[in-house]
């Protein structure tokens, strides 16, 4: 009871005095309170009854106890503000405040007594709960500072995260929009790609050689160039069927075809002699078409392969050896030009024709082919002939003395007819009369570089050589190949009707013979070929005319000269003359 009355009248005596009122302050001073009330006490003696003092004793000890501990609260608490008590640290309003001074009606109980302190200690313990209240304080507000500070960082921080956080969205939102065009695009291209794949498809299965079934190599084609005189090499009409095969394919094909009907009744083992396939008939592979040229490459389907070949790794052939293109690939199949397996069936042609223009006699056609079949004959038997054996040499000189002795006589008798007619001989072998520099000329896309320059020393000019169908062979001279015999350009025979007769497959060639010669201002020979076309309708004469071996209504006109200008120079099968 006592312990109580005292812990009550601390706790209101010291609450006036400005203890700060905050939870660990009040609870602080509660454990300091609780302590002190705990402590060991000092004996102190027992106090004597009230009865015996005296009002004004009783008074002074009252009034130094009140003014002791007012003394003490005022000096350890100096409050900085006013603040209401807290719930926990209020005192109860049941019990009346009685001043401590008041005289009247105080009373202490009977059997009460106090337990009194000595005086420094009590200063010493209020001292120390106001220093530790105030400490206490000053951490608790700094710890607020910072805690504010930290909040005001935590605050920055989000903020900027939630600006990072936007900027993040709205990257996502842009890559999201970006995947799906690309898949989009990418939906493009696949569609793409299948139609180029099915045109490439296409292509592939258009261009594929028809005997082996793959992309050819070195593609060729049966071509014959047109007669136009703009651009020779920029018409090519595909004569006769138009068939594009591979090289090694036609080269075996021409080589170990089998034997026509002709040629039934040779020796199997002869088939494979070299001169029977130099000189054997060739005919297409895919629509057995006489084939009576040289194929020719094709270099446009040759890109197109070559494009599909780069598509396809894997078919890519192996490349050429070095000089590869340069070397005849149809070396041992076809003779060494278009003219020389034909030479010989031109100069029986020409004997057994004769003048075409001035005698339809029938016993004359007759004649002339028979002696047209026989000789046929004795060909084909010299195929087989050893070359080396004796005796076959002078045979063949004597056959071509022969011949021309025929050609002479058919060409002397047609100039009989005529009054004082002028008697013509075929043109010979000449050398040529022109010098030229082949560096002063661009023959890199030249078909046969060599026979152009053959052209240019014998007479031709290069816009001659360009503009017209021109070729040159050691044998036959220079030939010119035209559409028609009537006009310069196959557009001047439009609107013309032709007879059923007459048929437009192959050209009509001119043999102007070994040199010849333009006017200085004739710098494109159309003046010179329209001079010739003139003289062939008005002075036939000069002219051997002939029929071509299976070309009906396309005819040979060889260029004839007189005996002074038909000189006898001693040559070999090259351009070298002694």
């Amino acid at each position: 009871m006592e312990e109580g009355d005292r812990s009550r009248r601390f706790a209101s005596s010291e609450s006036p005095g400005g203890i700060t009122r905050t939870r660990s302050g009040s609870e602080a001073i509660r454990n300091r309170v609780n302590k002190l009330l705990t402590s060991p006490r000092m004996p102190v003696a027992p106090l004597e009854p009230l009865t015996a003092t005296t009002s004004q004793d009783s008074h002074t000890s009252h009034d130094s106890m009140d003014s002791f501990i007012s003394s003490s609260i005022s000096y350890s608490h100096s409050p900085k503000r006013k603040k209401g008590p807290r719930a926990e640290n209020r005192i109860e309003d049941s019990e009346p405040s009685v001043p401590l001074n008041s005289k009247k009606g105080r009373q202490p109980p009977a059997m009460k007594h106090y337990t009194t302190r000595h005086h420094d200690e009590t200063i010493d313990d209020s001292l120390l709960n106001g220093l530790n209240a105030s400490a206490e304080f000053e951490r608790l507000r700094r710890e607020i500072e910072s805690l504010k500070e930290a909040l005001h960082e935590s605050r920055k921080t989000n903020k900027r995260q939630s600006k990072k956080l936007e900027d993040m969205k709205t990257e996502l939102t842009s890559y999201i929009q970006c995947a799906k065009d690309k898949d989009t695009e990418i939906s493009k291209v696949k569609s793409k790609n299948a139609a180029n794949e099915e045109v490439l498809s296409t292509i592939e299965s258009s261009v594929q050689c028809q005997i082996c079934m793959d992309l050819p190599e070195r593609p060729f084609a049966y071509v014959t160039r047109s007669s136009n005189p703009v651009s020779t090499y920029s018409c090519l009409s595909l004569a006769p069927c138009g068939h594009i095969l591979c090289l090694p394919c036609l080269q075996e094909w021409f080589r170990k075809a089998p034997p026509t009907v002709a040629d039934a009744d040779i020796d199997p083992e002869e088939l494979t002699d070299p001169h029977y396939v130099l000189m054997r008939s060739k005919s297409c592979p895919s629509c057995r078409t006489a084939v009576r040229h040289r194929p020719v490459p094709v270099f446009m389907v040759k890109a197109v392969a070559c494009a599909l070949q780069k598509h396809k790794a894997a078919l890519l052939p192996r490349p050429p050896a070095s000089g590869e293109a340069e070397v005849d690939p149809w070396k041992g199949i076809f003779p060494s030009s278009d003219e020389d397996a034909a030479d010989d069936d031109d100069d029986d042609a020409d004997s057994s024709i004769g003048d075409s223009g001035s005698d339809s006699d029938v016993g004359s056609e007759l004649r002339s082919a028979v002696y047209w079949y026989r000789r046929r004959a004795t060909f084909r038997r010299s195929i087989f002939r050893n070359i080396n054996s004796p005796g076959t040499s002078e045979d063949d000189d004597h056959r071509d003395l022969e011949d021309d002795t025929i050609d002479l006589d058919v060409a002397s008798e047609s100039d009989d007819e005529r009054p004082d007619a002028t008697s013509y001989v075929r043109a010979r072998w000449a050398p040529p009369t022109v010098l030229i520099n082949p560096e002063d000329f661009d023959m890199s896309e030249e078909q046969d570089p060599n026979s152009t320059l053959h052209l240019l020393r014998r007479g031709c000019s290069w816009e001659m050589i360009q503009n017209y169908d021109l070729s040159y062979h050691h044998t036959s001279g220079i030939v010119l190949s035209l559409r028609s015999l009537d006009h310069l350009y196959s557009s001047d025979d439009e609107g013309e009707e032709h007879n059923a007769e007459d048929v437009d497959e192959g050209m009509h060639r001119i043999f102007l013979g070994w040199n010849i010669s333009l006017d200085p201002q004739d710098d494109d020979g159309e003046g010179y070929i329209s001079e010739l076309l003139v003289d062939i309708k008005r002075f036939p004469e000069r002219w051997l005319i002939s029929q071509r071996d299976s070309l009906r209504g396309i005819m040979d006109v060889r260029k004839l000269v007189t005996p002074l200008e038909a000189d006898d120079y001693d040559t070999t099968d090259t351009e070298v003359w002694i």
